[in-house]
C-alpha cells in the first residue's frame, strides 16, 4: 500500500470515526433523558404507589364481588353496601392501573437505558479498533518516513563523497597534466 493510499485510510478511518463520536453524543442525550424520565417516574410512583395492590389482584377482587351481588339473596342494605364497595375497589383499580402503567413506563425507559449503553459499548470497542488501526497505519507511515529519510540522507552523503572524489582527482588531473585516473592506472601497470 503506497503513503497516499495509507493518507486516505487514515481520512476515512478519521471520518468513522468522527461519526462514532457523533452517535456517542447522541446516546449520551438519550439516556440522560431516559435517566431523567426514570427520575421522574419514581418520585410520581413514590407519591401514588401507597399501600395498593397490583391491579390485576384489585379486578379479581372486583370479579368476586361481582359474583356474590349477582347470586346471593341479600338485603337491599347489604346489597348497597357491596356496590358501594364494588366502585371503591374500582376506583382503586384505576389507581392501580395508573402505578402499572407508569411501572411499565419506567421499566421500558431502564431497559432503554440498557439497551443504549450496550450500543455504546459496541460502539467503544469499534473507536477502540479505529484507534489501533490509524495508530498501526501512523507507525507505517512514520516507518516509511524514516526509511526515506535515511536513504535519502545517505544517498547525499555518497553525493558528497563523490564531489569531494570528484574535486580531488580534478586537482589532481590539473598536478599532472590532465591524467585521468585510467591514465594513472596505466602509468602505474606500466612502471611496476
Amino acid at each position: 500500500m503506497s503513503s497516499e493510499e495509507k493518507e486516505r485510510t487514515l481520512e476515512e478511518l478519521k471520518k468513522r470515526k468522527e461519526d462514532l463520536i457523533g452517535q456517542i453524543r447522541s446516546i449520551r442525550s438519550l439516556i440522560a433523558n431516559k435517566s431523567m424520565e426514570v427520575k421522574a417516574l419514581d418520585t410520581v410512583l413514590a407519591q401514588k404507589d401507597g399501600n395498593l395492590p397490583r391491579s390485576y389482584q384489585i379486578r379479581k377482587e372486583i370479579e368476586q364481588l361481582e359474583f356474590r351481588i349477582a347470586t346471593e339473596a341479600t338485603s337491599l342494605k347489604t346489597e348497597k353496601a357491596l356496590i358501594k364497595e364494588l366502585r371503591e375497589l374500582e376506583r382503586h383499580c384505576k389507581q392501580a392501573e395508573e402505578i402499572d402503567r407508569l411501572r411499565r413506563t419506567k421499566m421500558s425507559a431502564l431497559n432503554a437505558i440498557r439497551n443504549e449503553e450496550s450500543k455504546l459499548d459496541a460502539i467503544s470497542k469499534e473507536i477502540d479498533e479505529i484507534n489501533a488501526e490509524m495508530s498501526g497505519t501512523y507507525q507505517e507511515i512514520s516507518d516509511e518516513r524514516r526509511e526515506q529519510y535515511y536513504k535519502e540522507k545517505e544517498k547525499r552523503k555518497r553525493q558528497e563523497k563523490d564531489d569531494r572524489m570528484k574535486k580531488e582527482l580534478d586537482s589532481y588531473s590539473n598536478k599532472f597534466g590532465g591524467l585521468t585516473l585510467g591514465d594513472i592506472c596505466i602509468i602505474k601497470k606500466k612502471n611496476s
